[in-house]
């Protein structure tokens, strides 16, 4: 699926593309795994399942990274328990 962005050689990029670059520019964006998810859930309904695979492994890789950064155990167990995370980690590949 190509999303009408261009780079300057007008060369479409895939909405994937323009949410990881997005990311990749705002390294620190707060909730990130609320976007991946989103990403993935809207792939899915728009039957592009190869890229919402993807979008729900970036999802688990965020999740799996903020999770490493918590060092208090009643924190991590808080944030395992949201339903975003819950949502993430129960997605089906």
């Amino acid at each position: 699926m190509k999303a009408a962005v261009l780079r300057g050689v007008k060369q479409p990029l895939t909405i994937e593309e323009c949410v990881a670059g997005a990311l990749a520019f705002y390294p620190t964006v707060e909730r990130a795994e609320r976007v991946h998810l989103a990403v993935a859930q809207t792939l899915a309904l728009l039957g592009a399942e190869e890229e919402a695979v993807e979008a729900y492994a970036r999802a688990r890789e965020v999740v799996k990274a903020r999770l490493a950064r918590i060092r208090d155990e009643t924190l991590r167990e808080r944030y395992v328990k949201m339903s975003i995370v819950r949502a993430i980690q129960d997605a089906s590949p």
